[in-house]
């Protein structure tokens, strides 16, 4: 049995490493409501959302439970959880075994809330779309704990060794319910090729030449309010469009791009069978790097392949047909009727390269630290402080990291993800390998390696970050065809020449609201600031004047 001092100051990489050859369980082991042994501060048996007897936490509140471990085994947390009204921020958990959390990210774990659009978007005087409000869903929600931190996709595999142990589960953040918690096995899902093994021809033939389409920006359900429509005027081909007023049409941009954000959309086919997924999109936010999603359909990732799909660094929109990238498209089995699409932002391939980087990152700042121990902040550049003899670790260290950093390059390449922000890798790998060749100029660029050092740890957060612009998603026949993602040349022409037109006539810095009655009457003007605030948060200033003032006074008002 492997042996690791679990606690707040070991990282989940380190944990996972340690345990890597322990086997996986084969049963699960049931932590319910009912069966708790200790609480704190806890409400129980509260009817929440329709279950009875879930336990309601508060921050600061903790429940314990005793179980009895019947063989050592790497096990997966699943919990029953629904999101109780509060500040709107995400539920954080933490949770411990035996009294100690077994990795420094179990000290947080995080728990999405449900929200939607509460309702169709509305149109201001101007003819404008205004986004709807964000309500918060009141739902129930079963999810496997995962770093939401951005390093991993995975699910968090915890140890567990043979024997009684006490799980504590103590409330960090916000307010939730709990009816019950899983330590799982974890889910065995299919390669494509085995998933496909049980497709019917005569499933595919009965909608090969249908064709659904779902605008993006109607999504059912998502995991935070910041992920609402937006608009893009760039094309007639994007659906709606209009040359002069604005139209929300896409989702997603830069919005939608930290690990564990999800979108679910009801995804309408008048007959079951397999169609092809394709998604009209744009990914032009981080230069020459692919964005990954994870899907799931009706709630469940259908093959292994969907659980990292990558979309391509793109200017302009694109027709995505999800398959391998060698000519297989996938096909999906759809009911007649709604069903669920759901997408969730994932790291993919960059996963190894972003654990990699944060391991150098803090290896090189401890070498900084040690040096400047030595030479100070601002060292004496005509004296040599034999940096190699005083500190016998650090050449082997800028070796190894010199080396690491060469193999990200590598897997970054392999993968598609060389953007610009690959440079600093190569960089700072060519400056450290010729502090080893030359250590006595080391003191003399000091500040070089600080700074790209600084630049790397920027890098890696940048590579966190999954933007997306979706327009619509599509169920498409084996033999259907798809629209265009682009406009025809004169179609394109004649809405830009619209667009310049448009431009005479059109008031481009008022931002209106009001019903038909309020449109009749002629609105006071009120001038805002227009360096400190833009479209966007006039058109919130707009909604908030129009439910407490307009909607009271009869009043309409316009900000300028």
């Amino acid at each position: 049995e492997p042996k690791v001092e679990n606690g707040v100051d070991i990282g989940y990489a380190v944990y996972r490493q340690a345990y890597q050859d322990i086997p996986a369980a084969k049963a699960a082991l049931f932590l319910e409501a009912s069966s708790r042994t200790e609480y704190t501060g806890v409400q129980a048996d509260v009817l929440v959302a329709g279950r009875e007897k879930a336990l309601v936490l508060e921050i600061g509140d903790a429940i314990s439970w005793k179980i009895t471990v019947p063989a050592a085994g790497r096990y997966q947390l699943e919990i029953d959880y629904c999101a109780l009204p509060g500040r709107g921020l995400d539920c954080a958990a933490a949770l411990t075994i035996d009294g100690v959390p077994p990795f420094s990210e179990a000290g947080e774990l995080t728990l999405s809330r449900v929200w939607k659009d509460a309702g169709e978007p509305e149109r201001d005087a101007a003819d404008n779309d205004i986004r709807p409000r964000q309500e918060e869903v009141t739902a129930w929600q079963t999810r496997r704990v995962r770093d939401t931190a951005g390093y991993t996709d995975e699910e968090f595999w915890f140890y567990l060794p043979a024997g009684e142990h006490v799980v504590t589960l103590t409330m960090v953040n916000e307010s939730m319910a709990v009816s019950s918690m899983r330590f799982q096995p974890a889910e065995t899902i299919p390669t494509y090729r085995e998933y496909a093994a049980g497709i019917e021809d005569g499933k595919i033939e009965a909608v090969a030449e249908r064709l659904e389409i779902c605008q993006a920006e109607e999504p059912l359900y998502k995991s935070h309010s910041m992920i609402y429509a937006t608009s893009d005027y760039s094309s007639p081909a994007t659906v709606p469009s209009d040359p002069t007023k604005i139209r929300l049409n896409t989702l997603g941009q830069s919005n939608w791009q930290y690990s564990g954000q999800w979108v679910v959309w009801n995804l309408h086919v008048e007959k079951a069978g397999y169609y092809r997924l394709a998604f009209k999109y744009r990914q032009d936010f981080v230069r020459g790097k692919a964005s990954a999603r994870r899907l799931t359909v009706n709630d469940k990732v259908p093959f292994q392949e969907a659980a990292c799909l990558s979309f391509a660094y793109n200017t302009d929109f694109e027709n995505l047909v999800l398959g391998d990238g060698k000519g297989t498209e996938y096909l999906f089995w759809l009911e007649e009727g709604d069903n669920r699409i759901g997408m969730e932002v994932v790291i993919g391939s960059v996963s190894e390269v972003l654990i990699a980087a944060s391991d150098i990152v803090t290896r090189l700042n401890d070498q900084y630290r040690q040096i400047i121990m030595i030479t100070g902040t601002q060292p004496d550049q005509l004296r040599d402080y034999y940096l190699d003899r005083e500190l016998p670790g650090l050449l082997p260290a800028f070796i190894s990291c010199a080396e690491k950093l060469r193999s990200c390059v590598v897997m970054m390449d392999e993968n598609g993800n060389v953007g610009s922000e690959g440079a600093i890798f190569d960089k700072l790998a060519a400056q450290l390998e010729s502090f080893v060749k030359n250590p006595e100029t080391i003191q003399k660029r000091l500040d070089s390696f600080k700074n790209n050092v600084s630049t790397l740890a920027s890098t890696v957060l940048s590579f966190k970050e999954q933007a997306l612009e979706l327009d619509y998603l599509m169920a498409a026949g084996v033999r259907a065809s798809l629209p265009s993602p682009r406009a025809g040349l004169f179609s394109l022409i004649a809405y830009r020449c619209k667009a310049f037109l448009g431009s005479f006539f059109e008031d481009y810095n008022a931002v209106g609201y009001g019903d038909e009655e309020g449109k009749e009457q002629t609105p006071v003007s009120v001038w805002a600031n227009g360096e400190a605030t833009g479209r966007d948060q006039l058109a919130i200033i707009s909604r908030l004047i129009v439910n407490d003032f307009t909607s009271k006074t009869g009043i309409p008002v316009q900000l300028r």
